[in-house]
This record gives structure tokens, C-alpha cells and sequence, in this order.
């Protein structure tokens, strides 16, 4: 089962809200990773990234070691897990998360855990951060404001063809 969500909260010490991911993720048996918001286009890019960080462990095509650094790879669009943790990682500076869980738990528990709000409505994405996306001017004026997610979504499965 996949889960997705916006949430907004504050990392006062990241490498602490790192080790609770870990933790919870290990007592529950499910695979989290965590985004930022800014750089997230609809629950379905979040969606998108696992299903096809799924696929790529199933078919032996995994990039990374771990499922949620695949997903951050998938929603970055990027090859090199560095470039996509520059690009989707959270820092303390974020107060505005995408989450993806795969497995079967409550995110409500997650969300405890951290002491964040789930807020979906903060994964609408920054329109000024398409271009780190190679999404072009010209490119945007193609499709309607509502279907930018869709350009997003074809870099999330670009990253097949660059394998």
C-alpha cells in the first residue's frame, strides 16, 4: 500500500527527525521517505516515484541500495543520489514535507512521531522550480497551469530511458 501526503512541521535537529524516520520505519516494517514540499507536484508525482522505485527493485533496474532513496531518486528526475538530495531533501530550513509510505501503517502515527499536521494542500509544487526539472518557459506555455504536474511526471519516467 501506498501512502501519500503533504504535512507541515518543523526540524529543529535533522539528523534526530532522521533517526525517528529510521526507527519507525524498522517497528513498523514500512519504507518512508520524506520530501521537500516545494519541489512536489501533486500527490501523484509522489505516487508516480514509488511505483517506480517499486518497479525498479522488482525488476533488478534500482539505482540506490534502499526504496526511499530510489523514490527520491524517481521524484527528483535525477541519476546521482547526491543531485537528488539537493534537489528533494529536507533540511531545517523546510516547515512543508511530501511523505511517502510504503507498507501498512497509519500515517497518523508518523505524524505523531514528528509532531507535524498533515496538510496536503502544500504539494502543489513552486512553479519557479521547474527549470531544475529542465522544464522550459516554452515548454510551460504548452499545457494548461493544471496540467504542470504532467511535465513533471514525464522526468519521473525519463529517469527509465536515462538508465
Amino acid at each position: 500500500m501506498i501512502t501519500a501526503a503533504g504535512a507541515k512541521g518543523q526540524i529543529k535537529d535533522l539528523d534526530t527527525i532522521l533517526e525517528k524516520v529510521k526507527g519507525f520505519s524498522k517497528e513498523k516494517g514500512v519504507e518512508v521517505q520524506l520530501f521537500n514540499a516545494n519541489m512536489i507536484f501533486g500527490k501523484v508525482h509522489l505516487i508516480s516515484s514509488a511505483e517506480h522505485a517499486l518497479r525498479a527493485f522488482k525488476n533488478k533496474r534500482n539505482r540506490s541500495d534502499s526504496l526511499p532513496m530510489e523514490m527520491l531518486l524517481y521524484a527528483s528526475g535525477e541519476r546521482q543520489i547526491i543531485h537528488a538530495i539537493k534537489k528533494m531533501g529536507i533540511s531545517e530550513k523546510n516547515e512543508e514535507f511530501g511523505i511517502v509510505m510504503i507498507g501498512h501503517c497509519e500515517l497518523k502515527e508518523l505524524l505523531d512521531l514528528l509532531g507535524w499536521e498533515q496538510d496536503d494542500s502544500v504539494l502543489k509544487g513552486d512553479i519557479n522550480n521547474l527549470s531544475s526539472f529542465n522544464i522550459s518557459k516554452a515548454e510551460l506555455k504548452t499545457v494548461d497551469e493544471k496540467k504542470v504536474c504532467d511535465l513533471v511526471l514525464e522526468r519521473v519516467a525519463m529517469l527509465d530511458v536515462k538508465k
